[in-house]
């Protein structure tokens, strides 16, 4: 299973994403040379067989990278493993040594994309909560961190998770992450409508997916919009909406249905 955690630090640069970094598999290269390392041994050797792994963690970097740039470019279904190699400045032999296939790849990549933003949540700590709230809807949409290129990756790849077992196991993992650092949040707020924690998290997020699907695939839709309406959703369902900023007071109502019925033909 993946294990997402949730760290205060964490850039996110669409265009320069490293799947060694954070990528699982990647790390279990890491945790072999260590093991090696510490195996009686020829020194030499130890010394070798780390920079040979840390060498081909590199290439699987390289070949992940390259696979998201050609998504983001025509598709993963108009992609095809000479494409990568192309991209890569490989052959697709070469590219075959260091991934089976495509699908292999194409979780790498899935993988680096996710943990990036679950990393690079704001801090729960703020003692603020509308800032916090600022904090949320500026990192999902204010900075362009998590830009529009970058989103329609991530669509594709939600897509691809219909029929893969494997993806879609990544994608609930990030979306529980993204729930539970929500219900986090609303914890420390007072949700409205009765609604629980749990239940404003999980609302919230339903919005945030449809904000980002806008973004992507609605022409009429922008980034700035999205922004408002998704901090608008959040405070107002974690309570932080003055009650009824935007209605007319009672009496206000009162007078101006007076003046209406003032205003009305007598017959």
């Amino acid at each position: 299973m993946i294990s997402l955690t949730t760290t205060t630090n964490g850039l996110l640069d669409a265009n320069n994403f490293d799947p060694a970094d954070r990528n699982p598999s990647c790390a279990l290269l890491r945790l072999h040379d260590i093991q090696i390392s510490h195996m009686p041994s020829n020194k030499t050797r130890s010394v070798s067989v780390a920079r040979s792994a840390s060498e081909r963690a590199d290439r699987r970097s390289v070949i992940a990278k390259a696979l998201y740039q050609c998504i983001s470019k025509q598709g993963y279904a108009n992609t095809t493993l000479k494409d990568i190699a192309d991209c890569a400045g490989m052959s697709p032999s070469h590219v075959g040594y260091y991934f089976d296939d495509r699908a292999a790849i194409l979780e790498c990549v899935a993988l680096s994309l996710y943990e990036q933003i679950v990393e690079g949540f704001p801090d729960l700590g703020e003692p603020d909560l509308s800032k916090l709230a600022d904090a949320i809807a500026i990192y999902c949409f204010g900075d362009g961190e998590l830009n529009t290129t970058f989103l329609g990756v991530l669509q594709e790849i939600s897509g691809l998770a219909v029929h893969d077992p494997r993806l879609r196991e990544i994608i609930t993992e990030y979306v529980t992450a993204w729930r539970e650092y929500l219900e986090a949040f609303f914890e420390r707020a007072k949700p409205t409508g009765g609604l629980t924690p749990h239940k404003a998290a999980w609302l919230a997020h339903a919005m945030l997916v449809g904000f980002e699907a806008s973004t992507c695939f609605d022409p009429s839709s922008c980034r700035e919009s999205a922004h408002e309406l998704f901090r608008k959703t959040l405070s107002v369902l974690a309570g932080l909406e003055p009650k009824n900023r935007d209605m007319p007071s009672n009496g206000a109502r009162a007078s101006a249905m007076e003046r209406t019925s003032g205003n009305q033909p007598k017959g």
